[in-house]
Parts: C-alpha cells; sequence; structure tokens
C-alpha cells in the first residue's frame, strides 16, 4: 500500500470513527426521555392532520406551515417514515440523528474547504461528541435539527464561493437560506451573519465578482429584495415579536443569554431542562475547565503560526459567530438553550482552527502537535463524560414534560375505544394524537380551563358531551404546566353537573402519579 493510500485510508477510519461515535451516543436507549412537545409537533401535519394540530396555512389537504415562524418541511421529510413504521420514539428520533450525522458530515468539508484536512478532522473529532450539538439533535428541541444541516449547508456555499468565486455556490446559498428559513423562521440570524462576514472580510473580492458578472449579481440582488419583501410583509402579519427597544432591560438581557450561553457550552442545557436532577454546575464545571484550557493552547498555537494562519478565513467565522449571537441577544423572545444551540459546534471550529495548524504547518514540530493532539483527546473525554451523564439522567430522572408515561397513557386511551380524548394542559395534546398515530380524535382543549367557561366555550362541551362519554386527561394534583386548569376542569364540572369516573392514574419514572384518565357523561336528564 502507498502511502498516499494508507493516508486515505487513515483518514476515511477517522471519520467512520468520529461518525460512529456520533451514533452510538445519540442512539443509545433512544426512547429516554420520553417524547416531548417541540419534537412531536410536526407529527398530526405528517400524519395528513387528522385533528388539525400545529395547521397554520395549508393548501387543500397540504400543511404549508405549522406554526407562524415553522414551515412543514419536516412533516414533508416525515410522511414516508410515518407510512411505513408508524408514530414512535425510534421512527422520530433515529431520521433526525442520521440527519445529525450528515450535518456532521458537511461540518467536515466545511473545515476542509476553508483550512485543512487537520483542522477538519479535529473539528468533527470534537463536534461527534459534543453535548449540545448530540443532545439537541436526538431530542430535535426547539426544533433545531434541520437548522444545523442548513446552517452547515450555507456555510459551505459560502466557503466555495470564496474559494473559488464560481456563481452556483451564490445560488446554492440563496437556496439554503430560502429553505433554512422556510423550516423555522430563526434561519433569518444566520443570514446577515454570512452576508457582514463576506462583506467585512472579502470586500474587494465582492467588489470584483459584482463587476465580472454584473447581470447575475442584478439578477440575484433583484431576487434577493424580492424574496425578502414577500418576507417582511408575512412577518408584519404573522409574527408578532417585541419591538419595544425602548423598554429593553439589557443588564436583564445579557444575564439571560450569559446563563443560556454557559449551559450550551457546557453541555448540560437539555440536561437541565428534560431532568429534575439538581446537579448540572457539577457535571459542567471540569468541561468548561478543560474548554477554557484548551482556548488557551489554541490561542498559544495560533501564535506560534501567526505568518501561515489564515487570518482572513478565521475572521470571517469568528464575525459569523458574533453576528449571530447579537441577533440572539436582540430577539427577546430567545430564552431557551435550544436557542444558543444555533452555533453548535461552531466554537470547536475556531478552536480546531489553532489545533490543526501544527499538522498543516510544513516545519511539523512533533511537541507542538503532540500538544495539539492532547487538546483535541482531552475535549473529547470532557465531552463523554458530559454525554454519560446525561444519558444517565435521561433514563433515570426525567421531569414531568419529558417523563415516558405519556405512553402509558396512550395505552390506557386505547382501550377505551369509540371516544374523542380532550387534554386539559399544556404539552400533552399532540404527544397523545402522535402516539396515538392520528387514529383517534384528540381536541386540544386546555386553553379552554385557564379560566371560567365562557358562554361561548360552554357551548363546545354541550356539543361534545351531547353524544355520550368522552375522555379527559388531567395532570395529577401538584404537576401540570399550569397547574390551576386542574381545579377549573372540576370546578367546571361541577357547576354542570357532568358525571366523572376516574378510570386510571398513571405514574411518572419516580412513581408519582402524572396524569389522570377520566371519562366525562353529561348531566342526567
Amino acid at each position: 500500500m502507498t502511502v498516499s493510500a494508507l493516508k486515505r485510508v487513515s483518514i476515511g477510519a477517522a471519520l467512520l470513527v468520529a461518525l460512529s461515535a456520533f451514533l452510538l451516543i445519540a442512539g443509545w436507549n433512544i426512547a429516554t426521555p420520553g417524547l416531548y412537545y417541540d419534537e412531536l409537533l410536526f407529527v398530526d401535519a405528517a400524519l395528513g392532520g387528522p385533528n388539525g394540530i400545529f395547521k397554520h396555512i395549508s393548501f387543500g389537504s397540504l400543511p404549508v406551515m405549522l406554526m407562524p415562524y415553522i414551515g412543514a418541511l419536516k412533516a414533508w421529510l416525515y410522511y414516508p417514515v410515518f407510512q411505513l413504521f408508524g408514530v414512535s420514539a425510534v421512527s422520530v428520533r433515529w431520521p433526525v440523528v442520521l440527519i445529525g450525522a450528515l450535518t456532521l458530515w458537511f461540518n467536515y468539508r466545511v473545515a476542509l474547504h476553508a483550512f485543512s484536512r487537520p483542522v477538519a478532522l479535529a473539528f468533527v473529532a470534537m463536534a461527534a461528541v459534543e453535548p449540545s450539538t448530540l443532545f439537541h439533535t436526538r431530542l430535535d428541541w426547539g426544533p433545531t435539527t434541520l437548522m444545523m444541516l442548513f446552517r452547515s449547508l450555507l456555510l459551505l456555499s459560502a466557503v466555495l464561493w470564496i474559494k473559488t468565486r464560481e456563481p452556483k455556490y451564490l445560488v446554492a446559498a440563496l437556496a439554503v437560506v430560502v429553505a433554512g428559513v422556510f423550516d423555522k423562521l430563526n434561519f433569518l440570524w444566520l443570514c446577515p451573519a454570512v452576508a457582514l462576514a463576506l462583506v467585512v472580510v472579502y470586500p474587494r473580492q465582492l467588489i470584483d465578482f459584482c463587476r465580472q458578472h454584473s447581470k447575475f449579481s442584478g439578477a440575484m440582488a433583484a431576487v434577493t429584495v424580492l424574496l425578502g419583501t414577500g418576507l417582511l410583509t408575512y412577518m408584519r402579519t404573522n409574527v408578532p415579536l417585541d419591538s419595544e427597544i425602548g423598554n429593553f432591560d439589557w443588564q436583564q438581557r445579557w444575564n439571560e443569554v450569559w446563563s443560556l450561553a454557559r449551559y450550551t457550552l457546557s453541555g448540560t442545557g437539555v440536561y437541565a431542562v428534560t431532568t429534575t436532577a439538581l446537579d448540572t454546575v457539577a457535571i459542567a464545571t471540569p468541561h468548561l475547565q478543560i474548554l477554557t484550557l484548551a482556548l488557551l493552547a489554541a490561542a498559544g498555537l495560533a501564535a506560534r503560526y501567526y505568518r501561515s494562519f489564515d487570518w482572513q478565513m478565521t475572521a470571517f467565522f469568528a464575525i459569523f459567530i458574533m453576528v449571530v449571537l447579537t441577533g440572539i441577544f436582540a430577539t427577546r423572545q430567545a430564552t431557551g438553550p435550544h436557542h444558543l444551540a444555533t452555533l453548535a459546534p461552531l466554537w470547536l471550529l475556531l478552536l480546531a482552527i489553532s489545533l490543526g495548524q501544527p499538522f498543516a504547518d510544513s516545519r511539523r514540530q512533533p511537541v507542538l502537535m503532540a500538544l495539539a493532539a492532547l487538546v483535541v483527546v482531552a475535549v473529547c473525554v470532557s465531552s463523554l463524560r458530559v454525554d454519560l451523564r446525561n444519558l444517565q439522567g435521561f433514563a433515570n430522572t426525567p421531569s414531568a414534560r419529558w417523563d415516558p408515561a405519556t405512553t402509558a397513557l396512550t395505552v390506557e386511551i386505547s382501550r377505551h375505544e369509540g371516544m374523542a380524548v380532550v387534554t386539559t394542559d399544556w404539552g400533552s395534546g399532540s404527544i397523545i394524537s402522535a402516539l396515538l398515530n392520528g387514529e383517534r380524535q384528540v381536541l386540544d382543549y386546555w386553553p379552554h380551563f385557564t379560566g371560567p367557561l365562557d358562554a361561548g366555550l360552554d357551548v363546545v362541551y354541550r356539543n361534545l358531551l351531547a353524544s355520550g362519554t368522552a375522555l379527559f386527561v388531567l395532570p395529577a394534583a401538584g404537576t401540570g404546566a399550569f397547574p390551576d386548569n386542574r381545579d377549573n376542569f372540576f370546578a367546571t364540572a361541577s357547576e354542570r353537573n357532568w358525571q366523572l369516573q376516574l378510570l386510571s392514574t398513571i405514574n411518572g419514572n419516580d412513581g408519582t402519579a402524572l396524569y389522570e384518565l377520566y371519562s366525562v357523561r353529561p348531566a342526567s336528564p
């Protein structure tokens, strides 16, 4: 075997190990924690919309927008999956895990074309086990998985244009932007970030390109303006964003974003919201310390190779990250770790750029190469520690909203055929509908019980019960996203003389009651 062939085999083996590690960890005990609201909001549309859950805009039977800021792309992709396999934790989660593996591959291509193969290999090794990337993909909380894929494709298109100046890569970038924004409006954070990074770092190249391809540039500008105008028109009437800049509490917002950044960088953001465990700080501390030391080591390596270092491309990615962070900061509604995960795992790319330089440099100093390899190994080991603790937490201490008890609840509902199912608390309706494969009428009526029923809503329930019995799903006492809904339900039932029968109580992972299933009949004549 020649040296070049051996090198190709080694590179292929390294990529295979990274992808295998990602798939193994992301797919481990895939059904835990239980399925959650965010990752199931597309399911009803993918099943053909039997219950009309999350159906903002549609053309006939074709769903277009699930929510004002979330398109139906994921529903379209999953339609054949559910036709073949039905709805389960496996059929919901494994496709996004595979999309995550594809994203990892494209992340490798981004780093390869932007810098060098050593940088790309260091990046993909660390990214494969990075906790925020891995578990936001596995659980698709947000959802974020398709956004991460489109982000990688957008960056790859930008990098290839920087390297080649070929117009087709700008067309590809525009197509990715359209798909990304349609998937979820949050993708708008990324669009000005790429544009501004190009303008700041590569202004001369942009000017020369526009002169050489004036007709193409004009057409691209016209299409961009047209699409932007259409999008802004849609947003003004459909997306109520908070624009009260004068009342913006900058200090509070800084504290919020800093907290989100800390959870995201530590890899415990998903863990903190999906479990009831309180030791996230203990988990995060060693990981953050190692990342800090790694960044310091990388800075030293970068300084050593400052003459051969590609500062322009590095600046492009740094500006991109900073502009995205600014967009997140300015969006007051961005309050969850899944919003910061928009950048996962790009901070590791900045680390890999410096770590890969000693291997790419012709001088190849053994000490620096060994130091760089040690840093990569340390980051990977630290990430794996967080990964394993996250998996343990998912299995042992899920929060009520992520508890697999909902699966047991749907089994119990299936025993009572022919009755509509009414949910009285946020978050359970879409899960129940999904796990029943859209084969039962599920009425997600939880907003009706946030206060007393008015006359109009009262008609809804009289019509519902006119034909007989309905099944009502209640949060157990002391649980639920809106605990008052339970009391309001019983008050409503008492006022209208509904006949209630407790059919079953569903316990959570720790043995405490999470759900109650009632049969409800109208008052006796």
